[in-house]
């Protein structure tokens, strides 16, 4: 039973990081723009980290193991996709003691089902079908991680076993995702022989993955619209880095955009740093070197991630924004962005099965193992510490548990949506998916601000 001499109180948030070079009063005058700004450094420098030595070291470690596409898809591969929100639930729960790392987890799971899909949807030159059982079965693991989501916060307090609950949840996924081809033509045999006929008039031969679905399929006319499906088998990180080798950080891109210069000047830096410390496994004469190319990535990712939330709470801070309105926002849409920009280059290339799977797959190892296990690990630790206080973790902001209710909607909106259009994601859908999303958040925040909630007192 829990300890009733827990405090019911919000954490001062501020106190959790060192002194920064700037007073409140210089950050409310403006110094709070330099914060910002190194906030939104550090987004392209995860991104950079994540791509060029975390992702290739994870696939490599793939390889060494010989797992299936399926369940590298859903562990490594999905730890390199969440790596910014696995860190940042991480600093939340450790460090800071709020619910940041809550806020960013619910604001990129809104952000992956709704604005990447629609992205991939509008910025799309044709409409893509898309693979129903791969859609569906995501969706319902997706629907069940909620669900005890919502069961860990209902009383606002979490225990060592509820974090277990969605460790659990998550091996139970890995295991689907192992015997994914046996369920899925355990189900197409039952639609078959009932006669039923198919949800999509397209070809029996396909080949489902957490971190991409493709199939061989011909193009087709529908209703004077067309149709592209998903190609050849692929990892999206192999599409986008197909045929090319890392280039040397002193290289100026000279025959790029004036963009892609900038950009190089700008994390030139950065660059040089991880250079001369992260041993690139993509280079032959690295390639055995990849498990210190894992440990070294994740030193700089948690570093980066560490700056980061500590740079974006003295913005929270200096306005009153809450803790956990910042993880929705600028946290949560910051760590996505070069997801968002990936999936929708993957999806241009005719992948976009594999780009919408990748987002709603993301969101399932989100829930179960970015937020299960730093709540486990601190629940356990506390209760080691005073066996006699519960151990239990405050979830200090209210309205969380109403937005996490919310993304029971969020998922039923996208099937049905997804239902009429007979799985086709095209240009109109998009749009409604971008809509929704600005809507989504926008209720969350006025939630957050405890509009229909009281804020907790200060301790």
């Amino acid at each position: 039973m829990m300890n009733s001499t827990i405090v019911n109180c919000t954490a001062d948030v501020e106190d959790a990081f060192p002194d920064g070079p700037f007073s409140q009063e210089q950050l409310a005058k403006g110094a709070f723009m330099v914060d910002l700004v190194i906030v939104v450094y550090l987004f392209g420098v995860i991104a950079i980290l994540c791509d060029e030595y975390f992702v290739p070291s994870l696939e490599l470690i793939c390889q060494k193991l010989k797992l299936s596409q399926d369940v590298a898809g859903a562990t490594f591969m999905a730890a390199g996709s969440s790596a910014p929100e696995l860190f940042t639930s991480v600093i939340g729960v450790f460090v800071t003691k709020g619910d940041i790392g809550l806020g960013t987890i619910i604001g990129s799971a809104v952000f992956n089902l709704f604005c990447i899909i629609g992205l991939c949807g509008v910025l799309t030159s044709s409409a893509i079908q898309l693979n129903w059982w791969a859609v569906s079965r995501d969706c319902i693991c997706y629907l069940i991680s909620v669900a005890a989501l919502v069961g860990v916060m209902q009383d606002s307090y979490v225990q060592w076993y509820e974090g277990l609950i969605l460790l659990v949840l998550y091996t139970s996924y890995i295991v689907l995702m192992f015997n994914n081809h046996r369920i899925e033509g355990y189900f197409r045999r039952k639609i078959h022989s009932a006669e039923t006929e198919p949800l999509l008039n397209v070809k029996d031969e396909h080949q489902t993955a957490t971190s991409g679905y493709t199939s061989e399929m011909d193009d087709v006319e529908s209703d004077g619209e067309e149709i592209r499906y998903s190609p050849a088998p692929a990892d999206r990180h192999t599409v986008q880095e197909e045929d090319k080798s890392p280039h040397s950080p002193f290289h100026i891109p000279r025959d790029e955009s004036c963009l892609s210069a900038a950009l190089w000047f700008i994390f030139l830096p950065c660059n040089i740093i991880f250079y001369f410390t992260i041993p690139n496994c993509q280079r032959d004469s690295w390639r055995r070197w990849f498990p210190l190319t894992f440990v070294m990535s994740l030193v700089w990712i948690g570093f980066s991630s560490y700056v980061m939330v500590w740079m974006a709470n003295n913005v929270g801070f200096t306005f009153g924004i809450p803790d956990v309105v910042l993880g929705y926002t600028i946290l949560a849409v910051g760590n996505s962005v070069p997801d968002a920009i990936a999936s929708v280059l993957v999806a241009r290339n005719g992948y976009g099965d594999m780009a919408i799977s990748n987002s709603i797959g993301s969101n399932i190892f989100d829930i179960l193992l970015c937020l299960g296990l730093p709540w486990f690990l601190r629940s356990v630790v506390d209760t080691i510490r005073d066996p006699g206080g519960g151990g239990a973790i405050v979830i200090e902001n209210a309205g969380s548990l109403y937005t996490a209710l919310m993304l029971f909607g969020t998922v039923f909106v996208l099937l049905i949506l997804l239902r009429l259009t007979h799985f086709r994601l095209g240009k109109n859908l998009g749009g409604i998916l971008l809509i929704l999303y600005a809507v989504t958040i926008a209720t969350g925040i006025f939630i957050e601000l405890y509009l229909f909630t009281s804020k907790l007192p200060s301790c």
